[in-house]
């Protein structure tokens, strides 16, 4: 299982990266910015999968509310992101974007009750250290008011994520997967076509069509993304999802700096590399560090609970 979550992750960098790659190529080579179009476009396609009738059965009225006050959540989370890749480059996203773990460690220490070693607590707070070293060099880098809000819109988006994970793998862990993402798009779609019919609409005019082609395969690829966001993290952990999926930043920041010619200072590569270090410190002193979360634990008491009840029944 170890061994199929793990290539499972390493598709899933890819399809990250291949994203963020085509984000950046409609905002700089189109100028287009429609970012809730673009989500629009991806939970449309996400939406389809509650036509299937597996989907629609089993769903209870809470289940129902949590997976649609969380569409809302993503689909705002989502749209920070796509918009940081406006006013910075993807590699300075995809390193902030390494925020996305130590964030996680912080949420699971409170909500699933986690805990971790000396060397995951001191690995997070280095990665905390160098992206705000990073973003202050970057800042003071020509137009610091956009660096500025793309930065800071990479880090709430990093934030966003890890909560987002988080709250996924107490809600997904007894939903089937495809239902449980469907359930979701209700959310994420209904909000992005206010804010598109608000804020895009307008500008459709003025926008190259290939940025409207571009959107399909992007979508494609964001529910692909997705899918296997949410069957790892079922299979695993919200903080082990947001660990294996470290290569992206890997894969992104070389594409950035390769393909795509985004420039950075010998400085900011330094920096970039100290946050990426921080996290792998974090992933490998992780293996003995997570003792497991609450929902984990609650599970081993419930077990033990019957067990102990079957037993004193038998006695009897």
């Amino acid at each position: 299982m170890k061994a199929k979550l793990f290539i499972l992750s390493q598709i899933l960098c890819i399809i990250s990266c291949a994203v963020g790659s085509i984000q950046q190529i409609i905002n700089i080579n189109f100028n287009t910015n429609l970012q809730f179009t673009m989500y629009f476009f991806f939970y449309s396609f996400q939406l389809c999968m509650f036509v299937i009738k597996q989907n629609r059965t089993d769903i209870t009225r809470k289940l129902f509310i949590q997976t649609f006050a969380l569409g809302l959540f993503d689909c705002c989370v989502n749209a920070c992101c796509a918009q940081a890749y406006a006013y910075v480059n993807m590699a300075n996203v995809s390193i902030l974007l390494c925020l996305v773990a130590p964030f996680s460690m912080i949420f699971g220490k409170f909500i699933l009750k986690a805990t971790y070693n000396f060397k995951q607590l001191a690995a997070a707070f280095v990665t905390i250290i160098f992206a705000i070293a990073f973003t202050l060099l970057d800042i003071s880098e020509g137009e610091s008011k956009n660096k500025l809000l793309g930065d800071s819109l990479a880090i709430i988006a990093a934030l966003g994520y890890s909560l987002d994970s988080t709250i996924s793998e107490i809600l997904s862990k007894n939903v089937p997967t495809q239902r449980y993402i469907s359930l979701m798009a209700i959310g994420g779609w209904s909000l992005s076509l206010i804010l598109m019919l608000s804020f895009n609409v307008k500008h459709f005019n003025k926008t190259p069509w290939q940025s409207f082609i571009l959107f399909i395969p992007l979508s494609i690829l964001q529910q692909c993304y997705q899918f296997l966001q949410i069957f790892i993290t079922q299979k695993s952990s919200a903080v082990t999802y947001n660990l294996s999926t470290l290569c992206t930043n890997f894969y992104s920041f070389a594409t950035a700096l390769f393909i795509l010619n985004s420039k950075m200072n010998f400085v900011q590569i330094i920096f970039g590399l100290g946050i990426v270090f921080g996290v792998v410190v974090f992933f490998v002193g992780g293996e003995n560090g997570v003792e497991g979360s609450g929902i984990g634990r609650v599970k081993e008491e419930a077990d033990v609970g019957v067990a102990l009840t079957e037993s004193q029944l038998g006695e009897k």
